[in-house]
C-alpha cells in the first residue's frame, strides 16, 4: 500500500504530494519524517492520502518512511 505526503520543509517550492510506501503505524494526517531529494535528506511532511497504486508516475523510486512522529 502507498500514501501521498506533502513536504513541509522542502528546500525549494514544491506544490504537490510525493508517493511513499505506507508504514503500518501511520494514518492519514500523521506527521512523518521521509527521505527527500537526491541525497535522501530527512524532511518533515504530512500524510494526506492512501492508495493501492503509485499516483505519481514520474517518481523513479518509491521510498520508505524514516519515522512516524505522531500516529
Amino acid at each position: 500500500m502507498y500514501c501521498e505526503v506533502y513536504i513541509f520543509d522542502a528546500p525549494y517550492h514544491v506544490d504537490r504530494a510525493f508517493d511513499y510506501i505506507l508504514p503500518q503505524d501511520a494514518v492519514v494526517g500523521s506527521i512523518v519524517r521521509v527521505p527527500f531529494g537526491g541525497a535522501n535528506r530527512h524532511r518533515l511532511g504530512v500524510m494526506v492520502q492512501l492508495s493501492d497504486h503509485i499516483c505519481d508516475v514520474t517518481d523513479k523510486v518509491v521510498r520508505h518512511f524514516f519515522a512516524v512522529l505522531n500516529p
